[in-house]
């Protein structure tokens, strides 16, 4: 731990600091939301930010968080694309998804032309719609595998029933 002061988290292996009751925040230390059956940890008032415990955004009607400006990503908060006359919002690096993949910053497209999809393929050269990603192990399937079992969502369901 640098400097000598607190005391290190309780959890076996963890460089965090104790945010009380022994633990970091991840590990469940610190104030946690008052609300009963929730296990998230508290902002204001002794509640976390989905039971009013944060600011919320300033536009009547909307229950999200604030970020910036008194207002939630969605209505005008939040950091923003550095690129000039953008207003989109920042994806990391500085850049919105658009911009962040014109200076190599983004996830990368799908190669297909005209096709605007992430890339999701092993080589990150296809969308999944265009072929790229896991296909379902089931024979004749043709659709995406999305669970660990290598599976689509479809036949997922069918294996959890027999089993």
């Amino acid at each position: 731990m640098q400097h000598g002061g607190g005391r290190p988290c309780g959890s076996q292996g963890c460089q965090k600091w104790d945010a009380g009751n022994g633990f970091c925040r991840a590990h469940g230390g610190g104030k946690r939301c008052a609300i009963p059956g929730c296990d998230t940890s508290a902002k204001l008032r002794g509640l976390c930010q989905k039971h009013g415990g944060g600011t919320l955004c300033g536009v009547p009607g909307c229950e999200r968080g604030a970020k910036v400006r008194n207002l939630c990503s969605e209505h005008g908060g939040g950091k923003r694309c550095s690129v000039p006359g953008c207003e989109k919002l920042d994806r990391g690096r500085g850049f919105c998804q658009k911009h962040g993949e014109l200076v190599g910053v983004g996830p990368p497209r799908c190669a297909q032309p005209f096709c605007d999809k992430k890339a999701v393929s092993r080589t990150k050269e296809l969308c999944a719609e265009h072929g790229g990603g896991r296909r379902c192990l089931v024979s004749g399937c043709q659709k995406i595998a999305r669970t660990q079992m290598a599976t689509c969502l479809t036949h997922a369901k069918g294996t959890q029933a027999r089993g």
